[in-house]
């Protein structure tokens, strides 16, 4: 395929890569700041209309915090559901439960579980209103050049669907682009230390409706709900309706001896057999071939940045079932990256 090479003239000062949630969030606070930021993000722009099933973010008050300092946390919170702690199906109980509160016994301190794509979608509306930043959609980091401060960006949807090299220097580089990130691949030779385990689990997203009434399929519609048996187990996420995003975690083995809709049906008539009769037949086996099956990941790394130029950040995406933008907002690097923008004037 034929590339066309562009090269920015204007150096930038502050280059983000990765527009999931912790690329746009960082972004914002840094423009806030007075401060120049470039975003690229591999994907297309907008959503579609669709916000499909993928798993839920879970958001606490350090999360939230994050929200607030962009203004949009009320927008936000609307379009979640709190739930204020977990209901454990016992097994082989004939549906017995175990509710326990993460406050005492009452209703306080609410999570919030929301679609992570409807979550990125408002997060980079209220980042396109800033103006010190700019969002580059359809831009795929290939590369950086360490010596030059230079990335490499393969861009789609150039004319007649071609693609276009294009190349960026930055002063400032901060990797947000996830569990595969681009940016760390690019530093993975000045790392002291680097350690990547691939696990025998895998996890299927599948998707628990309401009831013909509109109500709650599950006991507890405002909690956190838990499933295991063995090595197997699943967890239920609210969302807004009374619907449950459900993941299934299991073993490589089991996922892969589930071949036919019949041996959908009979694994969770077996092990799950109260969820199984709530999901509808065709659904429940859509879900599960709907998608290969994702593997669990434990990644280690050490530094977390390149000297005074490269800073590494990932969201907690892609192996977390649950994951959040709540340990970014407290986390040791951002106070560095915060400091370091502090004592260099950009």
């Amino acid at each position: 395929m034929e590339f066309e090479h562009q090269l920015e003239d204007e150096e930038v000062p502050v280059a983000v890569v990765g527009g999931g949630i912790v690329g746009p969030v960082m972004a914002y606070i840094l423009g806030e700041r007075g401060i120049r930021v470039h975003l690229y993000e591999s994907r297309n722009k907008g959503l579609n209309g669709s916000l499909g099933r993928a798993i839920n973010f879970s958001l606490s008050n350090r999360g939230i915090d994050a929200l607030v300092r962009m203004g949009i946390s009320d927008e936000v919170l609307k379009e979640a559901a709190p739930y204020y702690g977990r209901c454990i199906h016992l097994p082989n109980s004939g549906g017995k439960t175990k509710v326990e509160f993460y406050l005492g016994n009452e209703k306080k301190g609410a999570i919030h579980s929301i679609n992570r794509r409807l979550l990125s979608e408002l997060v980079l509306k209220r980042l396109e209103e800033n103006p010190n930043v700019k969002i580059f959609y359809q831009h795929q980091l290939i590369n950086i050049e360490h010596k030059n401060e230079t990335l490499h960006f393969n861009v789609k949807g150039g004319e007649k669907g071609s693609n276009n090299k294009k190349s960026v220097k930055a002063k400032f580089i901060i990797g947000c682009d996830g569990f595969n990130s681009s940016v760390r691949k690019s530093i993975l030779g000045s790392m002291s230390y680097y350690q990547q385990n691939i696990l025998d689990e895998v996890y299927h997203e599948l998707y628990l409706p309401p009831t013909q009434n509109g109500e709650s399929a599950l006991p507890y519609p405002d909690m956190f709900h838990i499933w295991q048996l063995g090595e197997v187990m699943m967890v239920g996420l609210p969302n807004k309706g009374n619907s449950f995003n459900i993941i299934l975690y299991t073993p490589l083995s089991h996922s892969r001896n589930i071949k036919t809709p019949n041996d959908v049906l009979d694994f969770f008539r077996k092990t799950f057999p109260d969820v199984q009769k709530k999901i509808p037949q065709n659904q429940l086996i859509e879900d599960f071939f709907r998608k290969t099956p994702s593997r669990l990941n434990i990644m280690k790394c050490y530094p977390y940045h390149y000297g005074n130029i490269l800073f590494y950040f990932t969201q907690l995406s892609g192996t977390d079932p649950a994951p959040s933008i709540n340990t970014h907002e407290h986390s040791p690097i951002r106070t560095s990256v915060s400091r370091n923008f502090s004592q260099n004037s950009i």
